[in-house]
């Protein structure tokens, strides 16, 4: 079955640039790229249903715009463990309405903000005091984005009545008016676009909607650092991978996050059309993505810890050993004896950060040998992350330990109805040596 590194499902022209450059990008780091449109969407989901395709990462810049690709992002929510910008945790970042209240909580400025019941709740409500609002206010729905349904300066209530109807099953804002400073000639509204890790300030007129990145020298003349913090702890609010968001500094001299999470992001080329983002940056974009797709889907294995108990007795578990609970003190001192056993060995394969195998082994002595052998008594990659090489992946660090340890061999032992382990043992150069007995008392 063909693999993938990653699955960009993406429908909107003026993406191609884009697309190009994320391309060359992931060319770079080595990964394939599978594109899907419009046009092979239908090849693909028959592909997928008949067991032909496969994707380690998925992208999905379509499904907003375009509902017949549900199909394929349910299934890759179902399938693919590594999701830039993941349906459901996207779906909840596009709700200005619960972003307002997340980043009040996570210690972000925000305007002055009354958030409004849908008009299909509640047609008749009353109007609330408008006084700290002060005279003017934009008027938005909580979801969509490119200013439609919003209200710029409005000032009476029979405005609000009138926007609510346009988009009768939301929830409405209205946001106190914010004016920016003039700083260094330019209005200081900014757009911070954050991918996978990294931010990238703007300044951002908010009346022509043209970027121009925030240099170095910006950054330090006007001490606007504080741009980057606060891109940071917007994507721990949102949990998306790449977005951006419009912050402002007001005339008092408060920054303010105003606009909250954009998604899916705007990414024409500024050479293509002035309100683009600037060219430099996309590449960037495109190199960083890469980057973080690279880093997510080649497993890392380092030596186990306590803190992976809970972990490897779920993990074990799916190997077929009996049912435990972890909270037990028995079966965590056994865990714990065999963590810090230097006789033994316990590694844990992490993708992306997430802990998807496990292997214990053994360094133990045999008679008439001068040396000893590692035994691998467990090896256990879960479901969904086996098409990653994170079993490989565990072999191989057992191989560096166990030769580091001036072990002569490596022993395993397999059932009889574990033949794609069979085959796996013998691609890496393990021999069937003998026959396997148990009595079990």
């Amino acid at each position: 079955m063909p693999t993938f590194d990653f699955c960009l499902a993406w429908s909107w022209k003026y993406d191609a640039d884009f697309v190009a450059l994320l391309d060359t990008a992931c060319t770079r780091y080595g990964l394939t790229l599978h594109e899907v449109t419009p046009d092979t969407l239908s090849d693909a989901l028959a592909r997928i249903a008949a067991g032909g395709l496969n994707f380690r990462a998925f992208f999905d810049r379509a499904s907003d715009g375009d509902p017949a690709f549900l199909p394929l992002v349910e299934w890759a929510t179902a399938r693919v463990p590594c999701r830039v910008n993941p349906f459901a945790v996207a779906r909840r970042a596009w709700d200005k309405a619960t972003m307002h209240l997340e980043f009040i909580t996570a210690g972000l400025y925000t305007p002055h903000t009354i958030i409004l019941p849908p008009y299909q709740e509640c047609p008749d409500l009353p109007p609330p005091d408008l006084t700290p609002l002060d005279g003017r206010f934009s008027i938005k729905p909580a979801h969509g984005g490119g200013g439609v349904g919003v209200v710029n300066e409005a000032q009476v209530w029979t405005q609000v009545t009138s926007a609510r109807q346009r988009f009768p099953t939301d929830k409405y804002l209205l946001q106190e008016w914010i004016t920016p400073a003039i700083i260094g000639g330019h209005r200081a509204w900014f757009r911070v676009i954050y991918c996978c890790g990294q931010t990238f300030p703007c300044w951002w007129d908010d009346q022509t909607h043209v970027y121009a990145p925030v240099t170095p020298g910006d950054e330090k003349l006007y001490n606007l650092g504080r741009l980057r913090e606060m891109a940071t702890i917007i994507a721990r609010v949102c949990g998306l991978q790449l977005f951006s968001t419009e912050i402002a500094w007001a005339t008092d001299g408060r920054l303010i996050s105003v606009d909250y999470v954009n998604d899916p992001l705007d990414l024409r080329l500024q050479s293509s059309a002035p309100e683009g983002v600037p060219d430099e940056i996309v590449a960037a974009l495109a190199d960083c993505m890469a980057d973080w797709v690279f880093e997510q889907t080649r497993p890392r294995v380092r030596l186990a810890n306590e803190a992976d108990i809970r972990t490897m007795v779920r993990l074990f578990e799916e190997l077929g050993h009996p049912h435990a609970d972890p909270t037990d003190t028995r079966v965590a001192e056994v865990y714990r004896q065999h963590i810090a056993d230097a006789d033994q060995l316990m590694l844990v394969a992490e993708l992306g950060g997430r802990a998807v195998g496990a292997l214990s082994g053994t360094f133990r002595t045999r008679l008439n040998w001068p040396t000893r052998e590692l035994w691998i008594a467990d090896l256990v990659v879960t479901e969904s992350a086996r098409d990653y090489g994170a079993g490989r992946a565990l072999i191989d660090e057992a191989i560096v330990r166990a030769r580091q340890a001036g072990c002569h061999r490596i022993a395993l032992e397999l059932g009889y109805q574990h033949k794609v382990a069979h085959q796996f043992y013998q691609s890496l150069g393990f021999e069937d040596t003998g026959v396997y007995f148990a009595l079990n008392l």
